[in-house]
């Protein structure tokens, strides 16, 4: 498949969108079965359900609306091959999805990337959070690129926007956390751990560890840990500074202050990861 034929995998906007990308990429056993839920979307288990229920929904409609008008049976058929068959697997192959997918430690990683369902269910979780965050007629126009790039045949045309009707979504950028973090008041770089004596500063490297990276190390510490974030907020509701906290086995392990909560969280996972002592022990 050549990636210039296919449409961008969308990108998620909205504030809790660091949440949203940790629990599409941490297979569930990287969690406790007790992990407390995300406000808002809750877990990667109702995304990838919500996803199956939309992805369903968005295919249907597109061989319903296909110029070939396939009867019903035909519909059922063709719907059943794509949420089901090779092409999922494709597909997460095409965007380099499968490589971003996290497991526990006690599971084979070839195993589980050449499941059927298991994929089924990764790939449904993506599209639950496309639904979530950028809303229903982002993934249906996606979907219907997606069918038209990875299938023979005459193109099912995109829909004229109905009166009162919302276009697709554009693609929106997010720009990776700034390396030097944002200086909240009365508070340093955001890669410095305040420990009340001293300042200790982030390795280089350490700041390119994602979030998922700090709960996967959690997750193969002995005895395994869990990890926990507490946030505030101060100013005007539109401009407000987050101070978030990493609570390791609600222990606060790292601190950060940024301009989204979400940056604040990455920066504090990576000052629990330091504070672990974990990127000294290969798991970075």
């Amino acid at each position: 498949m050549v990636l210039s034929n296919y449409p961008e995998l969308p990108r998620l906007v909205g504030d809790d969108v660091g949440d949203v990308s940790l629990a599409i990429f941490s297979h569930r056993t990287t969690s406790p079965i007790d992990a407390p839920q995300y406000p808002g979307f809750g877990n990667g288990d109702r995304l990838a359900e919500l996803g199956a229920q939309v992805l369903q929904c968005a295919v249907t409609k597109y061989f319903f609306r296909h110029p070939a008008m396939f009867s019903a049976e035909h519909i059922r058929e063709r719907v059943g091959r794509i949420m089901q068959g090779p092409k999922v697997h494709e597909w997460l192959d095409l965007y380099g999805l499968k490589t971003r997918l996290t497991f526990g430690p006690e599971l084979n990683r070839d195993e589980m990337l050449g499941n059927d369902h298991e994929m089924s269910k990764y790939f449904c979780t993506y599209v639950g959070a496309i639904f979530y965050c950028n809303g229903p007629v982002a993934v249906e126009e996606w979907v219907r690129q997606l069918l038209n790039a990875s299938l023979d045949g005459v193109k099912v045309e995109a829909e004229d926007t109905m009166p009162g009707q919302e276009g697709p979504s554009p693609p929106i950028y997010t720009p990776p956390p700034i390396p030097s973090g944002y200086p909240g008041p009365s508070a340093g770089n955001s890669n410095e751990i305040d420990t009340g004596a001293t300042s200790i500063t982030l390795p280089p490297d350490v700041m390119l560890i994602t979030r998922a990276k700090v709960h996967e190390a959690a997750m193969q510490a002995t005895p395994k840990v869990h990890i926990s974030y507490a946030e505030t907020s101060e100013g005007p509701s539109h401009t407000p500074v987050w101070t978030v906290r990493c609570l390791v086995n609600d222990v606060e392990q790292g601190r950060a202050t940024a301009k989204s909560k979400n940056e604040g969280k990455d920066m504090a996972a990576r000052h629990a990861y330091v504070a672990m002592g974990w990127h000294r022990t290969g798991r970075n």
